[in-house]
């Protein structure tokens, strides 16, 4: 029998560390506050990459690792999961040269003029995974009952209560008030969900802060964004930010200005300067903590939960 470990949280984070958890041979049960669709994970655009930065840095591991991972599950079906072409464009800002890592991207070509919208000065063509997250969701819901893992709708407010010997927390905004970090802060996004199943190739900003265009095909549903608002948590939609998302991806994409829009989704992301990914041996029983993501939950997911599961049970 292995270890019993508890995992706090049920979005892309704890669901993918609970699967890992199981591969290796642990117990696992998922408690969580909201059922996994109801995350913050289900409203994710989840472009996976472009992976680039110091190899020394933890998280161009995490997301190497989550790379090649979501590479493989585009080869399954039922995942969710596919591999896109499309247009990286480098915020006007950064001036009219690719990054030197640029053709390490698989799928890479430099655009030519004629290929760039106007107002980006440069930017390349990229074969990058794609998370449908709402199937993408279901199916690591799938893949822990298989395993033998256990969901359960209940949430934790305190970790000192939690029964396990490993307690792993993924449990995103909430660890704010569970982990006492004040580090933590909601960054609000916004999404504009639209009907273009002829759309097949995404189009993405690099670099910009605030606000990009982000063009992201998941069959009839298309994500456009985004946004990311610190310290904002308010749920509602903006009917002001749903105008400006929309003229900025028409812009780029004209044929969009015809796509009726189905929706709009609002998200609360995990801000913190960095991951918090750490084993923690002073309470009752060890915990692992594994959070503060940020936009890069779905990116980081698989790494992050393959060193989540070497902390636990290592």
């Amino acid at each position: 029998m292995g270890p019993r470990v508890v995992v706090i949280g049920a979005g892309v984070s704890g669901l993918t560390t609970a699967v890992r958890l199981l591969q290796a041979g642990a117990r696992v049960l998922v408690r969580t506050a909201a059922a996994p669709i109801g995350t913050v994970s289900a409203v994710a655009g989840a472009m996976i990459g472009p992976v680039f930065g110091d190899p020394a840095d933890p998280a161009v591991g995490w997301a190497r690792a989550s790379d090649i991972e979501f590479r493989r599950l585009a080869g399954q079906p039922g995942t969710g999961v596919t591999v896109r072409r499309g247009r990286l464009l480098s915020t006007p800002a950064f001036g009219d040269q690719l990054p030197s890592w640029a053709s390490t991207i698989a799928g890479f070509r430099p655009l030519g003029p004629g290929e760039l919208p106007a107002g980006f000065p440069t930017g390349m063509r990229a074969e990058l995974p794609f998370a449908d997250m709402p199937v993408y969701l279901t199916w690591l819901v799938g893949e822990v009952a298989r395993l033998g893992g256990r969901i359960e709708q209940s949430p934790v407010t305190d970790l000192a209560d939690v029964d396990g010997d490993v307690v792993a927390n993924c449990s995103g905004l909430a660890a704010s008030a569970l982990a006492h970090d004040p580090q933590l802060t909601p960054v609000r996004g916004q999404h504009v969900i639209v009907d273009a199943p002829w759309l097949t190739e995404f189009v993405y900003e690099g670099g910009a802060e605030d606000h990009w265009v982000g063009v992201m095909p998941h069959g009839r549903r298309v994500v456009l964004g985004g946004v990311a608002q610190p310290g904002d948590a308010s749920l509602a939609p903006d009917p002001v930010i749903t105008e400006q998302i929309l003229r900025r991806c028409i812009a780029v994409v004209p044929e969009l200005a015809a796509a009726p829009v189905l929706g709009v989704e609002v998200g609360i992301r995990p801000g913190r300067p960095h991951v918090r990914l750490e084993r923690v041996d002073s309470g009752p029983c060890p915990v692992v903590h594994n959070y503060g993501h940020a936009g890069n939950g779905v990116m980081l997911s698989w790494g992050c939960a393959d060193a989540v599961t070497a902390l636990a049970l290592g």
